[in-house]
């Protein structure tokens, strides 16, 4: 018998069973008549032998004849060779093809019987059952008949099916029974049976689909995605929904309140409030806000939890830097507290703790007396050291620094270093930098308090001038047009080879500032991370009997044991986004991790790079400080231009020992593509 020749005929019976009531019971079945010859085929044979039986043939036996070809067959080939003519013969027979396939839906998720092949995702019975569905409706010539048979019932029961199917058919089963036309009280019936039965990423799926944004609060698809680590989910539901990702963050900023996270996860079925939040707490949910604003453009400054938990990390790193690293001076420290802090009250009392937790009373009773903390909300060190000493408020913050002729100078007179910050400037950029064959030495500066979290300043430096261009000024002076044809002049011209040091971290910053060069950043052409060439250098195993490089190993044992990707204080990562930032450098900072910032560059990194091949280290002292301050300070504009010009003397110096050792070594190698944006 043909595997494909199912014939149903609706024809009347009558109920055998005289106690079920004094009238005949008569309705419509399907029924299948016998094959017209007997092909061997063993299933149908034992089923419809009689020629004079009519056997009743309902639903759940079509599938269990299907589940029963499951169990038979051990190979997956010949299952997919079997599946397809039966599938289809039977929806070519059946009087309301829809109903049937609805059943194979609910009812095909069940065991096959032990089947070698039942379990395989690719062979899942409701996938195939659906996929040959589509494909007989395609090779219909009443497609429009079938397809006008099609009514609210049959999506109802569709949607009813979807509980009991995998996952990945749902756009194909929205297709099929065109679901986005079913009633909206269905629809919403339908999501909150999915999260009834602890299905959210379905029922965020579904809710974007149907469009039902706005009538199932956002608090009830996203909190228990969130416990659920579905970040990714909750990204492609937010989509590019302005006010949905504001209203996102809104809520994460609400959650970061003592408590609220756990009370909220409790009436979530399926997400366990110990399990599921042990690893979710406020840090990580702060975290996740500040990868979120980032990813949506979105200013901290509107969610007040989330901005103060930002600051005070930010002002405990400050302190840090200070007193774990002894690496900022006083005088950069006092602005850099008056940047951090401002006007908050909370934070202006959580420096002075934290000066104190570093046993300098003398500075903490400075800030204490400056910003007028109530007496019940010093700490007691404090009110003790102003009973010994008074109220010193004019305490004087020296400078301090080494001698200016032990660090490496700039070569240029400050009259070569030109700040751009207007198109006219820019312009005169344009035509010392955009040349072929021209090397540029690249370096970026942000304020390590600035809770914008913003490039302030991206240097540019060629041989006889080094260019400042002002990135806070620059993206309001001049049209986006005019700045990103600048951009895509350098960094997408091969002809033009770039230089910096770590220098996806500045890139990466540079197209958070900027995010329509996102894309161009992501893969620029010709550009050379000194440090990638370094560390090749060192690795390849040509300075065996060579006389060994004590700084250039001390370089490279400081950098392997590097925790961060990002550079100096550039350093990267947010909740595992792969993203430039500085929030794991900030934590690694505050837990006292010496390696996790640039400042740490006097001892390793960049400036044993440039004290081996150049003489002398970087003065380093003017790296943490308020790059958002214009005008910059004269000390600022020299560490910038230099940052950026010694690049130039380095590359050379390396690319010199490095072709005297192979002249066939790679002096440009690629940077890994795409870069972390």
């Amino acid at each position: 018998m043909s595997l494909g020749a199912r014939y149903y005929t609706c024809e009347s019976y009558k109920d055998d069973d005289e106690t079920s009531g004094d009238e005949d019971l008569m309705a419509s079945t399907f029924v299948r008549a016998p094959p017209e010859e007997d092909d061997g085929w063993e299933s149908g044979e034992d089923l419809y032998a009689s020629s004079k039986l009519v056997a009743f043939v309902d639903d759940a036996t079509l599938v269990d004849e299907v589940k029963a070809l499951y169990s038979a067959t051990q190979e997956k080939e010949d299952l997919k060779k079997a599946l397809p003519p039966l599938l289809k013969g039977m929806f070519a027979d059946h009087p309301d093809p829809y109903s049937l396939l609805v059943s194979f839906l609910k009812r095909g998720g069940g065991g096959g019987g032990g089947g070698k092949v039942f379990c395989s995702a690719t062979l899942a019975m409701p996938r195939v059952a659906l996929a040959e569905f589509r494909k007989w409706l395609e090779e219909q010539n009443g497609l429009k008949e079938t397809q006008e048979a099609l009514s609210q019932e049959h999506r109802v029961q569709a949607l009813d099916a979807f509980t009991h199917c995998p996952p990945c058919i749902f756009n194909d089963l929205c297709s099929t029974f065109d679901l986005t036309s079913s009633e909206r009280t269905k629809l919403l019936c339908f999501v909150q049976n999915l999260q009834d039965l602890g299905k959210y990423k379905e029922a965020a799926v579904a809710t974007k689909k149907f469009g039902l944004h706005g009538d199932i609060p956002l608090q009830n698809i996203v909190i228990p995605l969130i416990a659920q680590d579905m970040i990714n989910v909750i990204e492609d539901y937010l989509g590019d929904n302005k006010d949905h990702q504001i209203e996102f963050l809104h809520l994460l900023n609400a959650l970061c309140l003592p408590g609220k996270l756990t009370i909220a996860l409790k009436q979530y079925v399926g997400v366990d409030c110990t399990k599921d939040t042990s690893k979710l707490n406020v840090p990580q949910l702060h975290k996740l806000g500040i990868r979120m604003s980032r990813l949506y453009n979105i200013e901290l400054k509107t969610f007040p939890h989330l901005m103060h938990i930002k600051c005070v990390k930010l002002l405990k790193q400050l302190v840090y830097f200070k007193y774990g690293e002894d690496s900022i001076l006083d005088d950069n420290f006092e602005e850099l507290v008056e940047v951090a802090v401002g006007d908050n009250a909370r934070l202006q009392q959580e420096l002075v703790y934290e000066l104190v937790q570093h046993k300098d009373l003398k500075m903490a009773t400075h800030f204490a007396v400056l910003y007028k903390v109530p007496k019940e909300k010093q700490p007691c060190e404090v009110d003790a050291y102003i009973a010994e000493h008074g109220r010193r408020s004019a305490h004087k913050l020296a400078a301090v620094s080494g001698p200016q002729d032990s660090f490496l100078d700039l070569s240029l007179p400050l009259t070569d270093v030109i700040f751009v910050d207007s198109f006219e400037s820019l312009q005169c950029a344009r035509r010392a930098l955009i040349k072929d064959g021209i090397t540029i030495g690249i370096d970026g500066e942000w304020s390590l308090v600035s809770p914008s979290d913003r490039l302030a300043l991206l240097q540019l430096a060629v041989q006889n001038s080094v260019f400042l261009l002002d990135m806070l000024t620059l993206p309001k002076a001049i049209s986006q047009y005019e700045l990103k044809n600048f951009f895509v002049s350098i960094f997408g011209n091969c002809k033009i080879l770039k230089l910096g040091y770590q220098i996806d971290a500045d890139l990466g910053m540079l197209a958070r500032s900027c995010r329509y060069l996102m894309d161009l950043l992501a893969c620029p052409k010709r550009v050379v991370d000194l440090k990638i060439l370094a560390e090749n250098l060192q690795a390849c195993n040509y300075f065996e009997g060579l006389p060994e490089h004590p700084v250039l190993k001390s370089f490279l044992e400081s950098t392997s044991k590097e925790s961060i990707s990002g550079r100096d204080h550039n350093t990267t990562g947010c909740l595992g986004d792969g993203g430039s930032g500085r929030e794991t450098g900030e934590v690694q900072g505050v837990l006292g991790n010496s390696s996790g910032g640039r400042c740490n560059e006097g001892r390793g990194g960049l400036n044993a790079l440039v004290h081996k091949y150049m003489g002398k280290p970087l003065d380093k002292s003017q790296q943490i400080s308020n790059w958002e301050r214009r005008p910059l300070k004269p000390e600022q504009v020299k560490y910038a231009a230099l940052d950026a010009f010694c690049l130039l003397g380095l590359y050379k110096a390396i690319k010199v020992e490095a072709l005297a050792v192979d002249p066939l070594f790679n002096v440009e190698p690629p940077l890994p593509q795409p870069l972390p944006m």
